[in-house]
């Protein structure tokens, strides 16, 4: 039999079984409800009448007094806003609230006489009750003769039929009719916790018989499932024995079902299957020596980064065996500044060609660049690491060699800036010994020029052997310093010069610091000599600006300013031609204006420094 075949008669089977209990037992709950609703209409419908006879009897006393009492017919109608009535339609009030107790009475009566209105009733409890409704009729009856001779009573009269209404009629209504009343409400509730426990007691009888129905249904469909269960399990945990040493690489295993069902097809598949696989996959000798063949250290491990598999590469290069690697944790190998970035688990990001150290069987730290990953289940969480590692130490050898004959040509290039500034203060002192021998003061003046130029230059190397770069000079600091040695050089005890500096933090190349130099001491120099002519004091202004790589230079003073014979651009003189060059060397535009004095701005673009 076909495995379909056997769930669907199976579950048909307990599912015609669930509809004939759920038919029985929709029947006994429909049978129990609809004696609900016919007992409980019934006895609603005496309590309904049993409550409207006491409000008429309330409506009798109310109305009765109501016709008696002036004052309190007054309050009356002052309460509910109406007009004054009149006598006789109080007295038909009256007599319509004794026909209304008549009424109910009757309705009472036909109630619990009518043996289809409760047949769960009890006669004893029928007797009861008729009793009460006995003695109630013939108090009623009496109470109505009262009312009826108090309203006998006509205008003038009142205060008698008050004092009757008050001495006679109130009394009787509350110590007489009322708790008669209230005996017969309580005696139909009675009757209907009467009918409710008669009910309760045949509900519990079919739900004691629905029970043992289920019960049995239920054994049934136990024993049902059981056998379902022995037929579809048998084969299948052959199977799972199968696939078992399937796992352990046995693929010679085959499993032997004889049903013909689905899971027989399942076996033959199986079957199939394990030979394909002895067919075609690798084996895990194969897939051993893969990673054997690695010349690269390869080690994997679990989610919790225990060793769980190591090459023969990584045993070599560690110095362990297979044995004392293999289950043991991974920061057994790493150094204590690497561990925790090595091991973490929770960053999912490939790591490639990480620079690290591994901790050899010795203790020698072995320098080593690493490859991590991590290793998915398909799930996509995470199962462990895969690590990769080469050893580096040649290739950390050769990085030392290297950085130590660059720590030399460093040292070299340092000493070369040293001895050409050095060079340069030989040239300077030379040209001071001739400025010293010269009475032409004109010679004087060149040969003093081109001694600042020297020095502005010397400057340059000197700043670049005693900083850390070697190429780079900030030369926000320069510019102090070449001020510094202008003033010193051109100043006199007749001239008074202040300089003003706002200077941004610029780093220059060497090949941009020593023309802008010269171009700041042409300019400077410049001032000195021609702007401040027949003054005491003046102040020369120095900018220079790094708007977003582009450079501002400005020179300017408070001086005489510019006349219209004096034309920048003239290479008539040695000065003027020396800036024109060096503004053309830095590849930038120079202007010149009067602004309260000579101003000079030379504009350009700022090299990438390294």
């Amino acid at each position: 039999m076909k495995l379909r075949t056997k769930l669907i008669a199976s579950f048909t089977c307990v599912i015609a079984l669930l509809l004939v209990i759920g038919g029985v037992s929709q029947y006994f709950n429909n049978k129990i409800k609809n004696q609900v609703i016919d007992e409980s209409r019934g006895a609603v419908k005496e309590l309904e009448a049993s409550g409207q006879l006491e409000s008429y009897l309330y409506q009798s006393l109310v109305n009765t007094q109501y016709y008696l009492d002036e004052p309190f017919r007054e309050t009356l109608n002052s309460n509910q806003r109406e007009s004054t009535l009149s006598i006789e339609k109080i007295k038909s009030n009256v007599r319509a609230s004794l026909q209304g107790i008549n009424r109910s009475l009757r309705e009472v009566e036909s109630l619990l006489k009518d043996d289809q209105s409760s047949q769960l009733l009890t006669q004893q409890a029928k007797d009861s009750s008729l009793v009460i409704l006995d003695e109630l009729q013939n108090r009623i009856v009496f109470y109505n003769s009262l009312i009826e001779q108090s309203l006998g009573y006509e205008e003038g009269n009142f205060q008698d039929g008050k004092e009757f209404f008050v001495v006679t009629i109130e009394p009787f209504f509350r110590n007489s009719l009322l708790p008669l009343v209230e005996q017969f409400r309580s005696q139909i509730r009675m009757n209907l916790d009467q009918q409710v426990a008669q009910l309760n007691g045949r509900l519990n009888t079919y739900s004691n018989i629905l029970l043992f129905a289920t019960l049995i249904a239920f054994l049934f469909s136990i024993v049902l499932a059981y056998m379902l269960y022995k037929s579809i399990t048998t084969p299948i945990q052959s199977l799972v024995d199968g696939t078992q040493e399937i796992g352990r690489g046995n693929l010679e295993k085959r499993i032997d079902i004889k049903t013909d069902d689905e899971i027989g097809q399942l076996g033959s598949s199986f079957n199939r299957m394990a030979e394909n696989l002895n067919k075609i996959t690798f084996s895990k000798k194969y897939v051993d020596d893969v990673i054997e063949s690695m010349g690269d250290a390869l080690i994997v491990t679990d989610e919790q980064a225990n060793i769980k598999k190591v090459n023969t590469a990584t045993a070599k290069l560690l110095g362990y065996s297979f044995d004392e690697l293999i289950g043991r944790p991974l920061s057994l190998i790493l150094t204590e500044r690497d561990r925790d970035t090595l091991m973490s688990l929770n960053e999912q990001e490939k790591m490639d060609n990480y620079e690290t150290r591994f901790i050899q069987k010795s203790g020698t730290h072995l320098p080593v660049s690493l490859s991590k990953a991590f290793i998915h289940n398909n799930d996509g969480s995470i199962q462990g690491i895969v690590c990769v590692a080469s050893d580096i130490t040649e290739r950390k050898k050769s990085e030392e060699l290297i950085r130590n004959s660059l720590k030399e040509k460093e040292i070299l290039l340092a000493e070369i800036h040293h001895r050409v500034k050095n060079n340069l203060a030989v040239i300077s002192g030379l040209l001071q010994m001739q400025i010293w021998e010269t009475d032409n003061e004109a010679a004087e003046e060149v040969l003093q020029d081109s001694q600042m130029r020297v020095k502005s230059i010397a400057l340059i190397h000197e700043k670049l052997y005693q900083s850390d770069n070697l190429s780079n000079i900030a030369f926000d600091k320069y510019i102090d310093e070449l001020l510094s040695g202008i003033e010193k050089t051109y100043g006199s005890s007749d001239l008074s010069v202040n300089f003003e500096t706002n200077i941004d933090p610029v780093i220059f190349n060497i090949n941009q610091a020593i023309p802008c130099s010269l171009l700041l001491n042409e300019l400077v120099v410049n001032a000195y000599k021609h702007a401040f002519k027949n003054s005491k004091e003046g102040t020369i202004f120095v900018n220079l600006r790094n708007n977003e790589g582009k450079i501002e230079l400005e020179v300017k003073d408070d001086g005489v300013g510019l006349v219209e014979s004096d034309n920048i651009n003239s290479e008539s003189t040695l000065g003027m031609s020396l800036v024109n060059t060096l503004v053309e060397q830095l590849k930038g535009e120079m202007k010149s204006y009067n602004d309260d004095g000579a101003s000079f701005k030379v504009t350009f673009e700022l090299d990438e420094v390294t």
